[in-house]
């Protein structure tokens, strides 16, 4: 069963889910606030399997709607479904809503295109991330025929230099999270460790599914290289220089993209600082995590002018997972992915 939360204007606009599939739709329709609805207003959602969202119907600012979607998602196990009619990539709330995990967002202004997205969100598994990430970063247009297209990665041997201001402000988990993302989203990645940490050899001990041999640890389709060792032919090589006192100026420039990763704690900030200064020159992506809201727009300001692309990353203590950061690491390599059609 479906709950429908709508606008009047979008009241019977996905009627054909009960005709076609016999899945009944319970209706609310005017106008609400979603924060109060899931917190206060819901007392049982048991007997529904999903939780219908019309955007238009809403009345909370961007950041209640997702704090609503993240309580309701812990308190009830109905799969949230958001309607955010001709909204795309370049809106805060959809990439937020992708980085924290919810995928079966309806984007399309065309009917076709809506009942195809609808029915692919009341599918048994729902939209899974490559799906998600190739509705908002490609044109409705393009993407029409679901099954004929499909993401591609026309680069080959892409170096992405990961390094990080100082030391423990997630460079390694930024990569291992970014060469997941590429590998899941069907990218031929590899991750290659350029520190003298040895973090990697340290992994096998814990996953005891990690596969081993001389040059490289093998997880989940994933491989990560030792230092010292090189992939064959790829897409994309994820390489984890370590802390920036670690690399060579000339090693870091013979790299088609460069993430910096750092903090907002004024202690590590300042090591932020200082490797802008030597990077001014060169293009690069900055990653900041544990950056509270109210501090965000301050650092915007302040680096404003400066040849960064900035992001504040969400909190991911998993290696292993793609999918948090996900609209960030799109954003990151977008100019390299293509959208095919499959014949």
């Amino acid at each position: 069963m479906i709950l429908y939360l709508c606008s009047n204007q979008n009241i019977n606009l996905f009627d054909f889910v009960e005709k076609e599939r016999g899945i009944p739709i319970k209706k609310m329709s005017g106008l609400f606030r979603l924060k109060q609805f899931v917190i206060h207003d819901v007392r049982n959602l048991s007997q529904f399997d999903f939780f219908l969202i019309d955007l238009k119907a809403l009345k909370d600012a961007e950041s209640e709607i997702i704090e609503a979607a993240t309580a309701f998602s812990a308190m009830y196990n109905a799969r949230i479904i958001l309607f955010a009619e001709g909204l795309d990539g370049s809106s805060p709330l959809i990439s937020k809503l992708i980085d924290l995990g919810f995928y079966n967002i309806i984007t399309s202004t065309d009917y076709e295109d809506i009942k195809e997205e609808m029915l692919e969100c009341i599918s048994p598994d729902g939209k899974d991330m490559r799906s998600a990430i190739r509705s908002k970063y490609f044109p409705h247009e393009e993407i029409r025929q679901k099954d004929k297209a499909d993401f591609a990665f026309l680069c080959r041997d892409v170096k992405i230099a990961v390094v990080g201001a100082a030391h423990k402000v997630g460079t390694t988990t930024t990569a291992f999270n970014l060469v997941n993302f590429l590998v899941n989203s069907g990218a031929d990645a590899a991750y290659v460790e350029a520190n003298t940490n040895g973090h990697l050899s340290t992994l096998p001990t814990y996953y005891k599914e990690m596969t081993v041999s001389e040059t490289h640890v093998e997880y989940n389709g994933v491989k990560y290289y030792f230092r010292g060792h090189f992939p064959e032919e790829n897409n994309f090589i994820v390489i984890d220089f370590g802390t920036f006192a670690q690399c060579s100026m000339k090693t870091l420039k013979q790299c088609e993209l460069l993430i910096l990763c750092g903090t907002t704690k004024p202690y590590e900030f300042a090591f932020v600082r200082a490797a802008l200064a030597e990077l001014c020159d060169m293009p690069l992506f900055l990653l900041l995590s544990y950056t509270p809201k109210k501090v965000q727009s301050e650092i915007c300001n302040m680096l404003k002018n400066k040849n960064v692309q900035l992001y504040f990353t969400g909190y991911s203590p998993d290696l292993f997972d793609g999918k948090a950061n996900a609209a960030i690491y799109a954003e990151i390599v977008k100019e390299y992915t293509h959208v095919k059609a499959i014949e």
